[in-house]
C-alpha cells in the first residue's frame, strides 16, 4: 500500500435519463418507492383539482384533468385504467365524428358554413341577451345599465 488514502467505492452507474431513470433510481429502495408513490399521489392531486377549478372557466380545464389522471398512471393502476378508458370513448367519438362528417357531404370542405351557423347562433344569443338586460321586468341583474 502507498500513502493514498482508500479511494471511495463507484457509485452504480445511473440509469437512462429522463423520468424512468429516475423512477428507477427511486425504486431501487422502500424509502424510495413510498417518496415516489406520495409524490406522484400530492402532484396528480394539484393538477387534477387545478383543472377541475378551471373546468366551468373558458380554457383547457379537462385537458389540465386529463394531464393529472397520467400522471397518476404512472403509479396507480386504476388510473392506467381510467386513461385507457376515456382514450377509447375519445376514439370511439373521432369515429363518430368522421362517419357523420362522411354521412354529410355538403358540409366536408365547407368550413365557412359552419362558421355562419356560429355566427348566427351567437348573434341570436347577444339579441336575446340584450332584450333580457333592457326589458326585463324584474330590473337588470348585477346593476347593469
Amino acid at each position: 500500500m502507498s500513502g493514498e488514502p482508500p479511494s471511495e467505492p463507484e457509485p452504480p452507474p445511473l440509469p437512462p435519463g429522463g423520468l424512468p431513470g429516475v423512477r428507477n433510481r427511486l425504486r431501487t429502495t422502500a424509502a424510495g418507492r413510498v417518496l415516489f408513490r406520495v409524490t406522484v399521489a400530492l402532484l396528480g392531486t394539484v393538477v387534477v383539482a387545478i383543472g377541475l377549478l378551471l373546468v366551468p372557466l373558458p380554457g383547457p380545464g379537462w385537458l389540465i384533468v386529463l394531464a393529472g389522471i397520467a400522471i397518476w398512471s404512472l403509479e396507480f393502476a386504476w388510473a392506467r385504467h381510467l386513461l385507457a378508458f376515456l382514450r377509447g370513448r375519445w376514439h370511439r367519438w373521432q369515429r363518430r365524428w368522421r362517419q357523420r362528417l362522411a354521412d354529410r357531404p355538403w358540409l366536408v370542405g365547407r368550413p365557412w358554413l359552419v362558421g355562419i351557423g356560429a355566427l348566427a347562433l351567437a348573434v341570436a344569443v347577444a339579441v336575446l341577451v340584450w332584450l333580457w338586460l333592457h326589458h326585463s321586468p324584474v330590473g337588470t341583474p348585477f346593476g347593469a345599465p
